[in-house]
């Protein structure tokens, strides 16, 4: 239990690092990661990208805090064995849906080569945020019923 507590505790705070680092440099690359100076994202790019991060920094806390508040550590120890598929499936669809719900060309990318119409095609974008939309919602319902 004291191993997945901890290695949750550690990927959340990489990821609330990685958005406060991605808020203070305008750098979308990993904070580990030494990169060519490349000029900063606008303020609202920023915010998109750092916003990945820190709700997913925030979902994990969340989760661990509601799990150890009301139970004790064979409970947590015996939910976490029973529904890791799901966590991790949902956690999973739920990163990837707002990943691309915040770049929806990035989920065309294997098409665009060829088909180059399709990236300033309005409809297929929408079509793409539907679908991401939809992977949140479905990752949102399998928590609940966890």
């Amino acid at each position: 239990m004291a191993l997945i507590v901890v290695v949750w505790l550690i990927v959340a705070s990489g990821l609330a690092f990685q958005g406060v680092y991605t808020l203070r440099t305008g750098q979308a690359t990993w904070f580990f990661i030494e990169h060519p100076s490349h000029a900063p994202m606008s303020s609202y790019s920023r915010m998109k990208h750092a916003f990945v991060y820190l709700l997913s920094a925030l979902c994990i806390l969340v989760i661990l805090a509601r799990m150890l508040t009301g139970t004790g550590v064979k409970q947590i120890v015996s939910w976490v064995t029973a529904n890791y598929g799901l966590i991790f499936v949902s956690l999973s669809f739920m990163i990837f849906g707002i990943v691309y719900l915040a770049h929806p060309e990035k989920s065309l990318r294997w098409a665009i080569p060829h088909n180059p119409e399709l990236w300033d095609n309005k409809y297929v974008q929408v079509t793409a945020r539907i679908i991401c939309i939809v992977f949140i919602a479905v990752s949102a319902i399998i928590l609940a019923k966890l």
